[in-house]
C-alpha cells in the first residue's frame, strides 16, 4: 500500500508538472505571438520607410532636373544681359556722335550774336535737361511695371502657397487629432488588457488552488473508497471469525443447517462510541452463534464435529438465562457510563443472551474510574473502561493498546464513518468542481478578450508609427511652406516700397517737364524771332535733339532690360540655395530612414533568434511532457501489479488470520475458563489469583483438602468481623509511598541536573554576549564616525559583573558637540545614531536581507546622502529594499519600483533600473 501511495502521489506529481509544462508553453506560444507581432510591426516600418526613400529619392531626382534647368534659364539670363549690353554700348556711340554734332552746329553757327547764342545753349539745356527728366520719368515707370508685374507674380505665388499651407495644416491637424486619439485607444486598450491580465492572473491562481484541492480531496475518497472496500471485503469474508463460525455460517447459507440466526457481532448494534468498550468486554463471545433452540445448538456441534471444523458456541434462545447486577447504586458514580447491557440494542427476543454476556459488565470513562468502581463493588463485577481496559472480578487487570480497526463493530464504525466522509467531501466538491468550471469558462473568455485587445493594440500600434511617419514628413513641408511665405511677404513689402518711391520720382519729373517744355518754347519763338534764316539749323538742331532723345529713352529701357533680368538671376539664385538645402534634407532624411531600417532589420534578427530559442524550448517541454506521461503509464502498470501482489497477499493473510482465528478460539476458550475459575476462587472463597497462589500449598487427597477448607471457614466464622481488606490497604500505601519516594528521589536529581544545565548556558551566554557586545561596540564607533563624519561613540554596560542583568549606556559626541543626554540630540541626530547601531548590529551577525520603512525620514539631506552611501557597503552580505521618498536614497538604489493605481481596483507595479534611467537621460 505505501508503494502504492507512493506511486499514485507520484503520478500526481507528475501530471502537476504536466500541466506546468502546458502552462509553460502557452506562456511561450504568446511571446512568440508578441515577438512575431512586434517583427510585423517592425516590417511595416520598413515597407513604410522603403516608400518613403522611393518617395524622397523621387523628389530629390526632380530637384537635381530642376537644378539642371534652373542653370539653363541662369545661362540664357546672362546671355541675354550681355547682349542688352552690347546694345548699350551701341546706343552710347550714337548718342555721343549725335552729342558732337549738334554740338559742331551751335559752334559753327558765329554769325550769331551773343544774344542769341546764350538763348540757343540754354535752350538746348532746357531740352537736355527735359530728355533726362523724360528718360529718369521713363526708367522709373517701366520700374513700376517691372515691380507690378513681379507683385502679382508674387501675389498669385503667395495665394497658391498659402492654399497649400492651409490645407497641410488642417491636415496636420487631423493628422494630430488622430495621432491623439490611436494614442488615447492604445493607453485605454493597454489598461484594459493589464486589467483582464489581473483578473485572469487571478483567477488562474485560484483555478490551480481549487485545481489542487479538488485532486487532494479525489486522492481522500480514492484513499477513504479503498479502505471501504477493503473493510467490507473483511466483513464479507468474515475476517476475524473463527473457522468454525465461517462453516457454520456457509452451512446455513447453503440451507444445510436450520434455526441458525447468526453471530452475536451481527445481530446487536452499539451506542456510539461505546463500540471499543464492548467489543473488550464481549471479548471471544462475539463469535458466539446465537440459535432457536438447542436442537438447533446440537445440530450445529454436530455437524461441526463430522466435518471436523473446530468448536463454536452456540447460544439457544430458549435456554439462557440473563444475568442480575445487584448494585445499581454504583451505576450513578462519577465516570460511569452504564451498564454494557444497556449500551446495546438488538431485538427483544434475544435481550435474555445479551444480559447473559453483558448484563454483570460495568463500562466506565477512564481505568481509574474503573479502578475506583471495581473496588467499590469488592472486585466481584468486570469493569471496561471506554478505551478497552479490564478490570476483571477478583480484581486482576487486562489492558494496554487495541488497534481501532481490528474489531468488527469498529469496521462498521469505520465504515459509517468513512462513508460520511465521502458524501461530505463529494458534498463540498460539487460546489468547487461547479466554480472551477465558471472560474475556467471564464478564463477562457477572458483570454479571448486580451488576445482581441492585445491584436487592437498591434493594429493600433502600426497605425501610430505610420501616422507619426506622416506627421514628421508633414511637419517639414508645413514648416517649409510658412517659410516661403514669410520671404514673400517680405518681397511685398520691399516692391511696394520700392514702387513708392518710382512714383514719387515720376510725379517730380512731369512738373519739371512741363516747366522746362514751357521755357523751351520761349527760348524757341526767341531764337524763331532772332533769326528767321537759321530755320535749316535749327531743323538739324531738332532733329538731333530728338534723336538723341530718343536713343536715350532706348538706352534707358535696355538698361532697365538688365535690372529686369539681373533680378531674375536673383530670384533664381535664391531658389537655387531653397532647392539645395530641400536636398540636403532629403539626403539627411534617406539617411534616417535608411539606418532606422537597418536597426529594425538587426532587431528581426534577434527576434527570430529568440523565437528559435522559445520554440525549442517548447519542442523540450513537449518531450519532457511524452516523457512523464510514458513515466505516468509504466506507474499505473507498476500500481495494477501492486494491486494484484495485494491480493494475494490478503488472500494469504485470510489463510493466516484462519488460523489465527483457530488460535484464537483456542486462546478464548482457555480464557473463559480461566476466568470462571477466577470467579469461582472470588466467590466461594473471596480470593484474588494471586492471593490463592500464595496460600495454596501441596495436597495429596482432594477429600483432605476439602476437610481442611471447611475447618479453616470454620475458625474464620468464630473469629466474627474482621477487616479484610487492611492487607490490601496497606499494600496500597505502601505502593503509594515507594512510588512518591522514588517520585521525589527523580524530582531532585532533575533539579541539580537542571540547575548545572542553568549555570553552563548562563556562562556560555556571558562568553557570548560579551564577545558580541565588544564587536557591535568596536563597529558602533567606526559606522558613528563614517555617518556623522567624525565625532566618538561609545557602548558601555551599567554592571559589567552581571552582564546578562545589566542596561547598556549610549554615550556620542557629534563632531562640535558636547552631549551629556541623548535627548539634547535633534530628531535626525538621534535617527542616524539609532541607525549607526543597527548597522553595527547588522555587521556582527548579518541577515539575507531587510526591509527599511522610511528609516531616513528625519534625516537632513547630507545625512541621506551619507546613509544612502553607507548602504552600498553592506549590501555585499545583506540585500536592503528600502521605502522611502528621499531623493539621496533613491539615486543610491540598483532598482526603483513604484505603484500606481491608474483606475479604481487596479494597481500598477512600475519598474525601473538605475542603467535604465541613465540610458533614459543620456538619451
Amino acid at each position: 500500500n505505501g508503494l502504492v501511495d507512493k506511486l499514485f502521489n507520484e503520478n500526481n506529481m507528475l501530471g502537476a508538472r504536466v500541466n506546468e509544462y502546458n502552462d509553460e508553453i502557452v506562456r511561450t506560444s504568446e511571446r512568440v505571438a508578441e515577438i512575431e507581432s512586434e517583427n510585423a510591426v517592425r516590417r511595416n516600418n520598413i515597407e513604410h520607410g522603403a516608400e518613403q526613400l522611393a518617395t524622397l529619392t523621387e523628389e530629390r531626382d526632380k530637384l537635381s532636373l530642376g537644378e539642371n534647368a534652373l542653370a539653363e534659364e541662369l545661362n540664357a539670363k546672362r546671355a541675354l544681359i550681355d547682349e542688352k549690353k552690347t546694345e548699350v554700348a551701341t546706343l552710347d556711340g550714337l548718342i555721343a556722335a549725335c552729342e558732337r554734332e549738334l554740338t559742331d552746329l551751335i559752334e559753327n553757327n558765329e554769325s550769331s550774336d551773343q544774344k542769341r547764342v546764350k538763348n540757343l545753349k540754354r535752350l538746348t539745356e532746357v531740352q537736355n535737361e527735359i530728355t533726362d527728366l523724360k528718360l529718369e520719368a521713363v526708367a522709373a515707370s517701366s520700374s513700376i511695371e517691372a515691380l507690378g508685374s513681379r507683385e502679382s507674380q508674387i501675389n498669385e505665388q503667395l495665394a497658391s502657397v498659402r492654399e497649400r499651407l492651409e490645407t497641410a495644416r488642417k491636415d496636420k491637424a487631423e493628422k494630430d487629432g488622430y495621432f491623439e486619439s490611436i494614442n488615447a485607444d492604445i493607453n485605454e486598450h493597454n489598461n484594459r488588457f493589464n486589467g483582464f491580465k489581473m483578473k485572469r492572473d487571478s483567477r488562474a491562481a485560484k483555478r490551480d488552488e481549487l485545481s489542487a484541492l479538488l485532486d487532494k480531496k479525489n486522492v481522500e475518497i480514492y484513499e477513504a473508497t479503498r479502505k471501504i472496500e477493503l473493510f467490507k471485503e473483511l466483513d464479507k469474508s468474515m475476517d476475524g471469525y473463527a473457522p468454525s463460525v465461517k462453516r457454520v455460517a456457509e452451512a446455513q447459507a447453503q440451507r444445510r443447517l436450520r434455526g441458525i440466526i447468526g453471530t452475536v457481532g451481527s445481530l446487536i448494534e452499539i451506542k456510539k462510541g461505546c463500540e471499543l468498550a464492548i467489543e473488550t468486554a464481549l471479548g471471544a463471545a462475539i463469535q458466539n452463534v446465537i440459535v432457536e433452540n438447542e436442537a438447533s445448538a446440537k445440530e450445529a456441534i454436530a455437524f461441526l464435529k463430522e466435518t471436523h471444523a473446530g468448536r463454536a458456541t452456540f447460544l439457544p434462545v430458549d435456554t439462557i438465562k440473563p444475568s442480575n447486577f445487584d448494585e445499581r447504586g454504583a451505576l450513578s458514580g462519577e465516570g460511569v457510563v452504564g451498564l454494557a447491557s444497556e449500551l446495546v440494542s438488538c431485538n427483544g427476543k434475544y435481550a435474555d443472551i445479551v444480559s447473559s454476556l453483558l448484563g454483570r459488565i460495568v463500562v466506565t470513562e477512564t481505568l481509574d474510574n474503573a479502578s475506583v468502581l471495581a473496588r467499590k463493588l469488592r472486585y466481584r463485577y468486570r469493569v471496561v473502561s471506554m478505551d478497552g481496559q479490564v478490570i476483571n472480578a477478583g480484581g486482576s487487570y487486562t489492558g494496554g493498546s487495541t488497534s481501532r480497526q481490528a474489531g468488527v463493530f469498529s469496521r462498521k464504525v469505520e465504515i459509517e464513518n468513512l462513508e460520511k466522509k465521502i458524501e461530505q467531501i463529494k458534498g463540498s466538491m460539487a460546489n468547487e468542481e461547479n466554480e472551477l468550471s465558471e472560474l475556467s469558462a471564464e478564463i477562457v473568455s477572458l483570454e479571448a478578450e486580451m488576445t482581441a485587445i492585445n491584436s487592437d493594440i498591434i493594429t493600433l500600434n502600426e497605425d501610430r508609427i505610420r501616422i507619426e511617419s506622416t506627421l514628421t514628413q508633414q511637419n517639414r513641408e508645413v514648416a517649409a511652406l510658412a517659410e516661403n511665405v514669410s520671404a514673400g511677404e517680405a518681397e511685398l513689402s520691399t516692391i511696394s516700397a520700392a514702387r513708392e518711391e518710382k512714383l514719387a520720382v515720376v510725379g517730380k519729373n512731369e512738373g519739371s517737364v512741363v516747366l522746362l517744355e514751357n521755357e523751351a518754347a520761349r527760348l524757341s519763338a526767341v531764337v524763331s524771332a532772332d533769326d528767321d534764316n537759321d530755320d535749316e539749323l535749327l531743323k538739324r538742331r531738332n532733329e538731333l535733339s530728338e534723336d538723341i532723345s530718343a536713343k536715350k529713352i532706348s538706352r534707358a529701357e535696355l538698361l532697365k532690360d538688365i535690372e529686369s533680368i539681373e533680378n531674375g538671376i536673383e530670384q533664381l539664385g535664391r531658389q537655387g540655395t531653397d532647392a539645395n538645402d530641400r536636398a540636403a534634407n532629403i539626403d539627411a532624411a534617406i539617411a534616417r530612414i535608411t539606418d532606422g531600417n537597418r536597426e529594425f532589420e538587426k532587431a528581426i534578427e534577434t527576434a527570430e533568434a529568440e523565437i528559435e530559442s522559445l520554440r525549442e524550448q517548447s519542442k523540450q517541454r513537449r518531450l519532457d511532457i511524452e516523457n512523464a506521461g510514458e513515466t505516468r503509464k509504466n506507474n499505473e502498470l507498476r500500481i495494477t501489479e501492486l494491486r494484484e501482489k495485494s491480493n494475494e497477499i490478503t488472500k494469504q493473510r485470510e489463510l493466516i488470520s484462519n488460523e489465527s482465528a483457530r488460535l484464537e478460539e483456542r486462546k478464548a476458550a482457555l480464557a473463559t475458563e480461566y476466568e470462571r475459575y477466577v470467579a469461582r476462587l472470588w466467590e466461594e472463597y473471596e480470593l484474588s489469583l494471586d492471593e490463592a497462589e500464595r496460600l495454596c500449598v501441596p495436597f495429596e487427597s482432594a477429600s483432605a483438602l476439602h476437610a481442611q477448607v471447611s475447618s479453616i471457614r470454620a475458625k474464620i466464622k468464630a473469629l466474627g468481623n474482621v477487616n479484610v481488606g487492611a492487607i490490601e490497604e496497606f499494600k496500597e500505601v505502601s505502593e503509594r509511598y515507594a512510588f512518591l519516594s522514588e517520585q521525589v528521589g527523580d524530582v531532585e536529581k532533575s533539579k541539580e541536573e537542571l540547575m548545572k544545565l542553568i549555570s553552563e548556558l548562563e556562562t556560555d551566554m556571558r562568553e557570548i554576549f560579551t564577545k558580541s557586545f565588544n564587536e557591535i561596540n568596536n563597529r558602533f564607533r567606526r559606522v558613528f564616525v563614517e555617518l556623522f563624519g567624525g565625532g566618538s561613540a561609545n557602548l558601555s554596560l551599567t554592571d559589567e559583573t552581571d552582564v546578562l542583568e545589566s542596561g547598556i549606556e549610549l554615550d556620542v559626541q557629534p563632531p562640535g558637540k558636547v552631549i551629556k543626554n541623548l535627548s539634547a540630540l535633534s530628531g535626525g541626530e538621534q535617527s542616524l545614531v539609532a541607525i549607526a547601531l543597527y548597522f553595527s548590529i547588522l555587521s556582527v551577525n548579518p541577515a539575507p536581507f531587510c526591509i527599511l520603512d522610511e528609516i531616513d525620514s528625519a534625516l537632513d539631506e547630507s545625512n541621506v546622502v551619507r546613509f544612502a552611501n553607507y548602504i552600498s557597503h553592506v549590501i555585499d552580505h545583506t540585500q536592503i529594499i528600502t521605502i522611502t521618498h528621499r531623493r539621496g536614497t533613491m539615486e543610491a538604489s540598483d532598482v526603483l519600483y513604484g505603484v500606481t493605481m491608474q483606475e479604481e481596483g487596479v494597481s500598477k507595479v512600475l519598474k525601473l533600473g538605475i542603467e535604465e534611467a541613465q540610458l533614459v537621460i543620456s538619451k
